[in-house]
């Protein structure tokens, strides 16, 4: 990979691309990962973070399994699901102002829980604020709206 940033003391923009099949893998059975950057027994001398990024795994987990309770020192866990083999569906979205609302039909033989990560939303005219839940039975349409900066996770869930 060849990049140039500075020419004659002017910063010249680049884009390095990392691709899929550079990263580093591992697997332990019930879970196998693609590092994006030095992690665990993979190291990559030229790929050791990018700022204060400093871990970047795609992680597929068996089911029923996933990690036991482990402490992270001076840093920020974010988790994204992108499919679970579970009879479940996850929707993720932002709301910043009056003008965004979602409506989302709910099956009446489904529940619903609605997690705010950040900011203020309002679920059926119920105020919610971060890190509050709603947990929704019975109830349809859902419809989020009066958001201020508000990162919210709606999942759709078969009843037990």
């Amino acid at each position: 990979m060849q990049c140039h940033r500075w020419v004659h003391e002017r910063h010249i923009p680049m884009i390095a691309v990392r691709p899929s099949s550079e990263r580093g893998r591992s697997s332990t059975g019930w879970l196998h990962s693609a590092h994006s950057f030095s992690f665990g027994d993979f190291f990559d001398l030229r790929h050791q973070g990018h700022g204060n990024l400093l871990v970047l795994n795609d992680d597929t987990v068996a089911p029923g399994k996933g990690f036991g309770s482990h402490g992270h020192r001076d840093m920020e866990i974010v988790s994204y699901v992108l499919s679970m083999n579970a009879e479940a569906t996850l929707w993720a979205g932002l709301f910043d102002g009056d003008a965004e609302t979602a409506t989302q039909a709910l099956d009446p033989q489904r529940l619903a829980y609605v997690h705010v990560a950040q900011g203020t939303v309002q679920v059926n005219g119920v105020p919610l604020a971060a890190g509050d839940g709603a947990l929704l039975e019975d109830e349809n349409p859902l419809t989020l709206h009066h958001g201020t900066g508000a990162d919210v996770l709606v999942f759709d869930l078969a009843r037990r």
